[in-house]
């Protein structure tokens, strides 16, 4: 079909008087509509009345002076007179017509510039179709020769379009959209199959389609009576009632599909009456389209019965998607599939991989593309959607649920993003429920700005005072459900009238948020709203000023209470506290910085804004150290500005750090007094345990961090399931397979800060009858923290050594270090021996290696000092993936650099690596763990458990490749500057990559200098700079040699070991197929 008049005119060759549309007649509306008061009656029209009244009108116009070819403006009152007058001249109209109801409202707009005809037919429906009823098709076309549509048709088909449409002109001057027949028919050639009413205006977009879908499938298309009867639950239910009493001699007439907006659906959630969402249950279907349906009207919907489906299209393009499915079985009524035959022509561009967000382009090619917006002839819809797999489909399968567009999306300074479509939504849904609906207009803003605010806007009756307290809990609720970046502070939250402020909306009612946010009067309370909280200006002087040690603590809490919770530690809280410890993250540092900024005020009470360093809570470490800081500025408000403010900062980066390692030795030294298995859900913990029931351990003790014993054995199994291996049975001894052998798993939830772990007596001391070996893996890998970061750790080494000195047979005690902390050991050239290290300058230069450096000393002084402890120091170099399941922990640098290059499109070439994997490590670990002393003898054993051999890079390259991932080797240096640009344009949770700029720009940023000296390569440069273990020598004893099963370890590692690395990250959702 290549015109709308000849797939009309198909149908009517087929079944000429097949009733197609569902006109109401009758109308009574009484003040409150129901069902029993509302009525409404409607005549039915086939294509043969249908044409024939198109036949008579065409005739009327022509007679009037309308010729063939004219543009025909159909005018709506709802537009200004000035909207009104620019249609006209941009459609390049002929002639205006217009309802006689509202001609005064139109008519200064037209008259003066063009000729005007009433367009009312309500006199003649029943006239015309009666008079023509017997006469055949050609004899009508013979009584309307020179009317005829295929005549008229064929000069529109030459003029290339349809018809014409227009935006409602709510952001602008309407802005008018030409469709191209080709791109109507393509759109509006099928449908559901169902006889349906439309609650739209027939002018609209969306109700024109639904009519035309019916007349092209044959189905008939009721039209609400909108002009004479609101639409209310109650009236569209009465109008449902009508049209079957209507179709009472023919159920194929009845009907089943029901075309609205989710405006409507809201009225019928919100009805009193609950026969009227029956009503909608007994339709095969419910569409709505237009715009997003509330979350919590759909969801009610669904769950009382009705079959609902979201149908997502554009002018500009057609209908493109539809939630259309399986009603009984997927209830994803939220989630979009392509419709098939659009399937090929749609693209879908990342925005955000982690969140997975996707904007989606329409190609071109696709028959219903009317109008393009990009060079290539494809359409970028600025709309981006949530995907996700379809659970239990048949072949890969994906779902998207609209978020929003992309000039929603807020950008904050850290580089993170907030999309607040979302969040408001959810906040008006807690509102709802709370019964605060002013949250209605409540609009998120800070682009470019650290955190998240907002602009409320009440009405001018509403009292300021006490309307964000009346807020609180809702924001509090929704708060928790949103990423730590994106909550919103209530000192952000700026009050303002309708008044002031009016939110500019698009034509389809929701805002229009880049044009809100370069309202100057918006923009003027989003600056000053921003300006008060960085200086501190918007809190009382009662707490804003602090004059003592406990305002700034005090202050310290308030904030930190916005940054996580602290239900069940804030009682607990004293100056010894770390920050990490309370769960403080690199993200809600920055965060934790910001509220102090703007908490921070003088003695004088002005805020000025002080600056605190952009790392200070790691810095400071402790909320005691923060304390004095904060204090130390608050109180130096009176001394110039220009002098120094944090001499407790100054003075802490000039300490003496040797001496710092020493007194933790001393101190932890004296606290050791003259097989249980701690760490086991980690990434090696995990291999290890399994390692132990697969070596014959006829019991293991495996202790986790956990609320209760319950919590634990639930997190060990989840932890074994993710890294797909074998899930312990917790409460019988194990006779599965002969892998599991008969190893009883006991797992038990441990408090490792306390000496006895939180244990009860009775189960400390059936362990201490029967433990024979202790290994203590679980150490937090954070390059990050200072050394005093790591007192804790400390602490339960020293519980777990006088453990094990206390148990009957005085077991053996294994500790995983790392080489970290002896790759400084000089000289440089000499392979490092397996002995302890003297000098804690051996150790890398970061909290993490010289806290197991410490450890490491600790052990050996317990080796020396309790009689008939063995202990085994085991070295580990860099872990890499289980060699069987390619499991990685993708949070590490390596695996995090290759995700850095994907999503630059690059791989840094790089010199050999020396991974080993994890699980041929647990296994040498657990060896050499429980192996008899050697010599019968007591004392430290170490360890370098490390690969024998190095692996080419790019054996890594063919492996990525094998895998899918195609990514052109680049020099290192240039690898960097892709991701320096990257770091400008992404968040890291896009790139997570960009949580390690400081790794890489340490181990790659001499890679420069290279360039402006031309006897030095920049290979040689990146050998230079990279990881000296890669390059350094170990003495290590050969427990890898004599392994039937440790081929892995007999040479380099292969490409199809990286490939398996590649294949689970990619089925884990890390790396992106390609």
């Amino acid at each position: 079909m290549s015109t709308l008049y000849s797939l009309f005119e198909r149908e009517l060759r087929e079944r000429p008087d097949a009733p197609i549309i569902g006109i109401p007649s009758t109308v009574v509306t009484p003040d409150e509509p129901t069902i029993g008061t509302v009525e409404v009656r409607y005549d039915l029209f086939s294509y043969r009345q249908l044409y024939t009244l198109t036949l008579f009108l065409a005739k009327r116009y022509v007679d009037a002076g309308v010729l063939s070819g004219y543009c025909c403006a159909l005018v709506s009152p709802n537009n200004s007179q000035a909207a009104i007058e620019h249609l006209l001249k941009s459609m390049d109209t002929s002639v205006a017509f217009y309802d006689a109801s509202t001609a005064e409202k139109v008519r200064p707009s037209i008259e003066r510039s063009h000729p005007m005809i009433d367009y009312s037919t309500s006199n003649y429906w029943h006239t015309v179709a009666a008079e023509y009823e017997e006469w055949s098709l050609d004899e009508l076309e013979l009584a309307f020769r020179g009317t005829n549509p295929r005549t008229l048709s064929a000069v529109a088909a030459a003029e290339g379009f349809a018809y014409k449409s227009h935006s409602s002109g709510s952001t602008g001057m309407p802005k008018v959209l030409a469709i191209p027949h080709a791109s109507a028919v393509a759109n509006m050639d099928k449908s559901m199959g169902l006889a349906a009413m439309t609650t739209l205006p027939l002018f609209h977009n969306h109700g024109h389609e639904a009519l035309w879908r019916g007349i092209a499938s044959g189905k008939l298309v009721y039209v609400y009576p909108m002009s004479r009867l609101p639409p209310t639950a109650q009236a569209i239910t009465a109008a449902l009632s009508a049209a079957s009493a209507s179709s009472a001699d023919d159920d194929a007439l009845n009907v089943r599909h029901l075309y609205t907006v989710s405006f409507t659906l809201r009225l019928f959630v919100q009805s009193d009456n609950s026969k009227d969402i029956d009503a909608l249950a007994r339709l095969d279907l419910v569409t709505y389209g237009g715009s997003q349906c509330p979350e919590e009207v759909g969801q009610t919907l669904v769950d009382r019965g009705v079959r609902l489906a979201g149908l997502y299209g554009m002018t500009e393009v057609g209908g493109i998607m539809s939630s259309y499915r399986d009603f009984e079985n997927d209830k994803l009524w939220q989630y979009l599939r392509p419709i098939e035959t659009r399937q090929k022509y749609l693209r879908w561009d990342v925005i955000d991989p982690d969140e997975n967000l996707y904007e989606l382009v329409v190609l071109a090619g696709w028959p219903g593309l009317a109008y393009s917006n990009d060079h290539d002839g494809s359409y970028s819809t600025s709309d981006v959607f949530r995907r996700r797999k379809l659970p239990g489909a048949e072949k890969e399968a994906y779902v998207y649920k609209h978020e929003g567009r992309l000039d929603d999306t807020l950008v904050h300074s850290s580089g993170e993003k907030t999309n607040p479509v979302p969040i408001e939504a959810a906040l008006r849904n807690e509102a709802s429920a709370n019964g605060v609906p002013i949250i209605d207009t409540l609009v998120f803003v800070g682009a470019g700005k650290h955190l998240p605010g907002a602009i409320l806007i009440v009405p001018a009756s509403t009292p300021h005072e006490g309307v964000l307290e009346y807020l609180k809990s809702t924001i509090e609720a929704v708060n928790k459900t949103c990423p730590s970046h994106s909550r919103l502070l209530m000192e952000l939250i700026e009050v303002v009238t309708e008044e002031e402020v009016q939110l500019p909306t698009t034509d389809k009612g929701t805002l229009a948020r880049t044009k809100a946010y370069k309202d100057p009067k918006i923009s003027r309370v989003i600056e000053d709203v921003y300006r008060r909280f960085e200086e501190g200006d918007v809190y009382p002087a009662s707490m804003s000023k602090i004059v003592s040690r406990d305002d700034a603590s005090r202050c310290i809490i308030e904030a930190l209470g916005s940054v996580v919770n602290l239900a069940e530690s804030a009682q607990s809280i004293s100056d010894d506290t770390a920050f990490v410890d309370l769960g403080v993250d690199s993200l809600g540092a920055s965060r934790l910085r910001a509220l102090l900024l703007g908490k921070l005020a003088p003695l004088t009470g002005k805020g000025v804004g002080m600056e605190l360093s952009a790392n200070v809570v790691f810095e400071a470490h402790t909320v005691g150290a923060l304390t004095d800081t904060l204090l130390a500025k608050a109180t130096t408000s009176e001394r110039s500005h220009e002098e120094s403010i944090s001499p407790s900062v100054t003075s802490k980066e000039q300490a003496d750090k040797k001496a710092v390692i020493e007194e933790l030795i001393k101190t932890y030294s004296a606290q050791i007094s003259t097989s249980k298995s701690q760490g086991s859900t980690g990434f090696l913990g995990t291999s290890v345990l399994s390692s132990l029931r697969s070596l014959g351990a006829q019991k293991v003790y495996a202790l986790v961090r956990a609320l209760d014993d319950r919590d634990a054995k639930v997190k060990l199994n989840e932890t074994l399931r993710r890294r797909k291996l074998p899930p312990v049975n917790v409460d019988k001894v194990i006779r599965e397979d002969d892998y599991l052998g008969l190893t009883q798993v006991v797992v038990l939830a441990a408090r490792f800060e306390r000496p006895d772990f939180g244990l009860k007596k009775h189960v400390l001391d059936q362990m201490r009858k029967e433990i024979n070996h202790v290994i203590h893996i679980a150490w937090p890998v954070n390059f990050l923290w200072p050394i005093e970061a790591f007192k804790p750790q400390f602490d339960t080494l020293i519980h777990l050594i006088n453990f094990a000195s206390s148990c009957d047979r005085r077991p053996s005690l294994t500790f995983a270090s790392s080489v970290s902390t002896v790759l400084n050991a000089q000289p440089a050239e000499a392979a490092v021996p397996e002995c302890l290290s003297r000098d804690s300058n051996d150790a890398l230069e970061m909290g993490y290696a010289r806290s197991k450096w410490v450890a490491e000393a600790l052990l050996d002084a317990a080796a020396n000092t309790v009689e008939g402890m063995a202990v085994n120091v085991i070295r580990i170099g860099q872990l890499s993936a289980h060699s069987k399941t390619g499991i990685w922990n993708d949070v590490e640098a390596w695996p995090l650099l290759l995700r850095g290059s994907q999503e630059v499109g690059l791989l840094a070439d790089v010199p050999p690596v020396r991974w080993l994997p994890v699980d041929e490590a647990a296994k040498a670990l657990v060896k050499i763990a429980t192996a008899p002393a050697q010599g019968g003898s007591k004392g430290t054993r170490f360890v370098h458990l490390v690969h024998p051999h190095v692996t080419p890079w790019a054996v890594v390259h063919r492996g990525l490749q094998d895998a899918g991932l195609h990514l052109p080797l680049a020099n290192p240096y240039v690898w960097l500057q892709k991701m320096r640009k990257a770091a400008t344009m992404a968040s890291a949770k896009s790139n997570p990559a960009l949580k390690l700029m400081h790794v890489w720009e340490q181990r790659f940023g001499k890679i420069s200098h290279a360039y402006s000296d031309s006897g030095i390569s920049p290979a040689e440069v990146v050998e230079e700079s990279y990881d000296a273990e890669n390059a350094r020598e170990f003495h290590r004893e050969a427990w890898w040699e004599n392994e039937d099963d440790a081929t892995v370890l007999r040479g380099p590692l292969s490409a199809a070991y990286i490939q398996r690395c590649v294949e689970a990250w990619i089925d884990s959702g890390f790396l992106r197929s390609e």
